[in-house]
C-alpha cells in the first residue's frame, strides 16, 4: 500500500515539472514575439517618417520645376530683354536643372533603399507597396518633365546664341556708323575751320613794304597809294578764327591804313591814347571781300 502511494506521489511530481517547462517555453515564445512586434513597429515608424520625407522632398522638387517653368514661360512670351540678361538666365536655369536631376535621382535611390529596409524588415505592406510604385511614376514624370524643360532651354540658348550674334553685328555696324559719324563731323569741322579762318598783320609800314607784302605806289604830285601785293606770303600773317576774333589792337595812332578791302560799315576803328583798336561789328560782311586783313602804321 505503501509503495502504491510513493508511485502517485512520483507520477504528480513528474507531471508537475513537465507542466512548468511547458508553460516556460510558452512565456519565452511569448516575449519573443513581443520583440518581434516591437521591432517592426520601430522599422514601420522608421520607414513611414522616411516616406512622409521623400513625398515632402518631391513637392519641393515639384515646386522648383514649376518655378522653372514659369521663368521658361515668361522669357518665350516675347518680352523684350537685354542679351546679357538672357545669358545670365540661361546661365541660371542650367543651374538649377543641373541640380534638379541630381536631386531626382537621389529620390530615385531614397525610394530603392526604402523597398529594401520593407524587404529586410519582412514587413506585409502591400499597399505602401503600392505607395512606392506610385512615386516611382512621380519621379518619371519629373523626369520627363525635365527632358522637356531642357530641350526649351536649348532651344532658348540657340536663340540667345542668334540674339548675340546679331547684337554683335549691330554693335560692329554701330561702331563703324560712329566712326563714319565721326570722320563727317571732323570734316564738317575742318570745313568749318577753313571756311572760318582768316589771316592778319598789323605791323609797321616799312615792314610790310620790305617784305613784299604791300606795294606803294607813288604817284608826282599826289600822295602815296598802297596796294595789296600780288606775291605775297602767309607765313609773316596770324591765323585767326573770324568767329571768335573780333577786336584788333593796333599800337599806334598814327597814319593808321587798312590795306585790304573791307566795308566800312562792318567794323569800327578807335584810338585810345597812343593805341588803336579795329573792332569788328558784322564779321559776315567784314570778310566778305578778303580773307585778309592787312594794317599798316607808323609811330
Amino acid at each position: 500500500m505503501f509503495k502504491n502511494i510513493l508511485v502517485v506521489i512520483s507520477v504528480i511530481i513528474v507531471n508537475a515539472s513537465c507542466s512548468d517547462k511547458s508553460n516556460t517555453n510558452n512565456n519565452a515564445s511569448i516575449i519573443q514575439d513581443l520583440e518581434s512586434e516591437k521591432t517592426k513597429n520601430r522599422n514601420l515608424e522608421l520607414i513611414t517618417d522616411s516616406y512622409h520625407s521623400l513625398v515632402i522632398s518631391l513637392n519641393s522638387d515639384l515646386s522648383q520645376l514649376i518655378e522653372v517653368e514659369t521663368e521658361l514661360m515668361e522669357i518665350e512670351s516675347g518680352a523684350r530683354y537685354s542679351t546679357d540678361y538672357y545669358r545670365v538666365f540661361s546661365d541660371e536655369v542650367e543651374r538649377k536643372m543641373r541640380q534638379l536631376k541630381i536631386e531626382i535621382d537621389q529620390r530615385s535611390k531614397q525610394i530603392d533603399d526604402l523597398e529594401i529596409r520593407m524587404v529586410q524588415s519582412n514587413l506585409e505592406m502591400s499597399n505602401r507597396e503600392m505607395r512606392l510604385t506610385e512615386l516611382r511614376n512621380l519621379i518619371r514624370a519629373r523626369e520627363d518633365r525635365i527632358i522637356q524643360l531642357n530641350s526649351r532651354i536649348i532651344s532658348l540658348e540657340n536663340n540667345i546664341d542668334s540674339l548675340l550674334t546679331i547684337q554683335r553685328e549691330n554693335e560692329t555696324l554701330i561702331m563703324e556708323k560712329k566712326l563714319e559719324i565721326e570722320r563727317i563731323t571732323d570734316q564738317k569741322a575742318e570745313i568749318s575751320d577753313k571756311i572760318n579762318q582768316a589771316y592778319s598783320i598789323i605791323k609797321e609800314e616799312d615792314y610790310l613794304l620790305d617784305r613784299n607784302i604791300i606795294i606803294r605806289e607813288k604817284d608826282f604830285l599826289k600822295s602815296s597809294k598802297f596796294y595789296l601785293s600780288k606775291n605775297l606770303r602767309t607765313q609773316f600773317f596770324t591765323t585767326i578764327d573770324i568767329r571768335k576774333k573780333l577786336e584788333f589792337n593796333i599800337p599806334s595812332n598814327k597814319n593808321i591804313r587798312i590795306i585790304t578791302g573791307h566795308p566800312t560799315s562792318s567794323f569800327q576803328l578807335n584810338s585810345n591814347g597812343k593805341n588803336s583798336t579795329l573792332t569788328v561789328i558784322d564779321p559776315d560782311e567784314f570778310w566778305s571781300y578778303s580773307n585778309k586783313l592787312v594794317i599798316s602804321y607808323k609811330n
